[in-house]
């Protein structure tokens, strides 16, 4: 069950004709408002819409025609729907590449979670370590996640580092990639981060502790 109901209850054809529609569609605008964006609304509603077209061959086969298109949020949510094992060829991989290699951050952003979700890493390290102090707090996440994933004797260096991290956003996706990969070495700096300054970054750290000492319901 996706978050929207009349996604999940779509057709193909009708999938096909909002995903091609520039425009939002009239059920889903009156959640565009000061606090929710249009940009953001319309890339989330991209994104849901490319992993229910990636459940069928035939929606996977239309998501690849935009793999290089202009339109960020269909780019994005193309190459994010199909980043799984099970589909990784030769043409899923080069597209992350060139996403990489393009701007603006989403894409790079896409880029490396796309790589890791499919467990290929074919970026170039030296530029994937560059951003590690990028302004960007997301990016600079995601690249210290690539990095502890594509080199694992690397993993608890990069991550206990990112748990000091000053920017929220790398000490907040340090403490989710700890608890995904059971790394219980971190538990302690995991523990210290409940009192963290920033909500999202308190949440994290709460729920990562709960898992890594076996005591989450």
């Amino acid at each position: 069950m996706g978050l929207y109901p009349e996604i999940d209850r779509a057709t193909f054809a009708q999938m096909t004709a909002w995903w091609c529609d520039p425009m939002l569609p009239a059920w889903l605008l009156a959640e565009v408002d000061d606090a929710y964006s249009w940009d953001e609304a319309r890339s989330v509603f991209c994104t849901e819409l490319a992993f229910c077209l990636a459940e069928s061959e035939e929606g996977r086969g239309f998501l690849t025609n935009y793999f290089y298109l202009s339109d960020v949020a269909q780019r994005c949510a193309a190459l994010i729907s199909l980043a799984h094992k099970d589909h990784a060829d030769a043409a899923i991989i080069a597209a992350m590449i060139a996403a990489f290699h393009a701007q603006p951050a989403k894409l790079r952003i896409t880029a490396l979670m796309g790589c890791c979700a499919l467990d290929h890493y074919p970026l170039p390290r030296d530029e994937v370590a560059s951003l590690i102090n990028d302004a960007d707090g997301l990016l600079a996440a995601w690249a210290i996640v690539y990095l502890s994933r594509s080199n694992p004797s690397m993993a608890l260096t990069l991550l206990r580092r990112a748990l000091a991290d000053p920017r929220p956003l790398v000490r907040e996706c340090a403490c989710d990639e700890a608890g995904d990969r059971a790394f219980t070495e971190l538990t302690e700096a995991i523990g210290q981060l409940r009192i963290d300054s920033d909500a999202n970054v308190r949440k994290a750290a709460s729920i990562n502790y709960l898992i890594l000492t076996d005591t989450y319901l």
